[in-house]
């Protein structure tokens, strides 16, 4: 892959250096992988919040099928995006070995989402929404580029000393640029989201599709760095 080699061969540019190269794995390709994000990730928040179960009560059919349609989607549409992302020679939307590996992946990431809720609760106060969001980013950051080898290597990608390597060719930038951009996102999203939950947002329409907008842009952005990480390893 020569693009890939080059984007390697650059892995001296420093902080904006990194940041181009992660822009530089958005290309037109990403699209449809984009566009089925977004309406997955849509559709099903506002189903989640238009069948929010009162105190006490468990969720009903139609936020239980929404949540099942949102890991779903999630499971089905990343794995193509982050193939496109880091040009992997594996076919885009192909479930595969990797992608079955890669739902383990992110039900680590989910069993990591549950276990800092647990520490630091779900209140709506923006501290506690902050210090999660920080230490999911510190802990999640270092795995980067395992996470997407996972998806994309060839051969499979079962042995992560393989992938979390030459940490001095994409650490710093990319736990700078998560801090910078990938965090703030997060926590604006965690924002929106408690406040929908909580019935303080009157244009509750607007904001919603906006959310899934948000939510989208997040995790386009977050795996485009992670592959900008991945492919300084694979290159290294």
């Amino acid at each position: 892959m020569t693009k890939t080699r080059a984007a390697g061969s650059a892995g001296e540019g420093g902080l904006v250096g990194f940041l181009a190269e992660a822009r530089g794995t958005m290309t037109p390709r990403i699209a449809v992988p984009a566009l089925l994000l977004l309406v997955v990730l849509t559709a099903s928040n506002i189903v989640l919040l238009l069948n929010i179960p009162a105190p006490g009560e468990r969720p009903g059919a139609a936020a239980a099928l929404a949540a099942l349609a949102r890991l779903v989607g999630l499971l089905v549409f990343l794995v193509p995006l982050v193939r496109i992302l880091t040009e992997s020679p594996r076919p885009a939307w192909k479930p595969d070995g990797a992608f079955f590996l890669f739902i383990l992946v992110v039900i680590f990431s989910l069993a990591l989402a549950a276990g800092l809720a647990a520490i630091f609760g779900m209140p709506s106060d923006p501290l506690r929404i902050a210090l999660r969001t920080l230490a999911a980013t510190f802990i999640l950051t270092p795995l980067a580029p395992w996470v997407v080898g996972v998806a994309a290597a060839v051969p499979l990608g079962t042995n992560p000393t393989r992938f979390l390597r030459h940490f001095g060719r994409w650490l710093l930038p990319l736990l700078v640029w998560s801090l910078l951009v990938v965090a703030p996102l997060a926590f604006a999203h965690a924002l929106v989201d408690m406040a929908l939950l909580e019935g303080r947002i009157a244009w509750f329409w607007t904001v919603a599709l906006l959310d899934g907008l948000l939510s989208s842009v997040l995790v386009i952005v977050t795996y485009a760095l992670y592959a900008a990480a991945y492919r300084r390893v694979a290159c290294g």
